[in-house]
């Protein structure tokens, strides 16, 4: 059964949620069951953020209807760079009820309400936009991730737990980086080649995410 980490950074909490019958939370008006959000991931762990999910739900109240659509969530590879349109913040929508006029005219809506940081066509499959919410950070390093430590979370730490995990490290997507993840990053980073780090720093992230 997949489980959903929703970060919620208003209250800066995890809401986790395995009930597949239960309306997602953060979206009032749309309202999917969980199992029809989650019908792409096969993952055992899967995660979102609450903004991603306000945004659809924005976008849906704007259109003045629900919209069908799903996370699309994909399971970071070692041999690719991670970023959050691979992980945790990217939607589809299924435009299969729209005739082309109206689906021009939703992607224009959601272009111009500027939730989202892209939106596009999918390149796998016809009748789909793909849309990726942007989560921004304060200070930059590569992917735009902060420098992490012991008790880091949200959005990055499930990011870099997700990457950790993928390149072998025992590592459990909680959103809330622990001392082993911490000893998980140095030990992977050395592998990489990154010798004398004692923190999470850009060095580190760098080697982790092949920037």
């Amino acid at each position: 059964m997949t489980k959903l980490i929703i970060y919620d950074n208003k209250a800066d909490s995890f809401i986790c949620i395995d009930d597949m019958q239960r309306p997602l939370p953060f979206a009032p008006f749309c309202a999917p069951p969980l199992h029809s959000f989650l019908r792409l991931c096969h993952a055992e762990t899967v995660w979102t953020d609450r903004r991603a999910i306000e945004a659809l739900d924005a976008t849906s109240r704007t259109w003045g209807a629900p919209l069908d659509a799903r996370l699309a969530f994909k399971c970071f590879s070692p041999d690719a760079v991670p970023s959050p349109q691979m992980l945790g913040l990217t939607l589809k929508l299924n435009l299969a009820g729209l005739n082309p006029s109206e689906r021009c005219e939703l992607k224009r809506l959601m272009i111009s309400m500027n939730d989202f940081e892209k939106v596009s066509e999918s390149y796998e499959s016809a009748g789909v936009l793909t849309a990726t919410k942007r989560i921004s950070c304060s200070c930059g390093t590569p992917l735009c991730f902060p420098e992490a430590s012991v008790g880091s979370r949200g959005v990055y730490a499930l990011l870099l737990q997700s990457a950790l995990a993928a390149l072998g490290e025992p590592c459990c997507i909680t959103g809330t980086l622990s001392c082993s993840d911490v000893a998980a990053s140095l030990r992977a980073a050395k592998k990489l080649g990154v010798e004398g780090c004692s923190r999470i720093d850009c060095r580190v992230l760098k080697s982790i995410f092949g920037r």
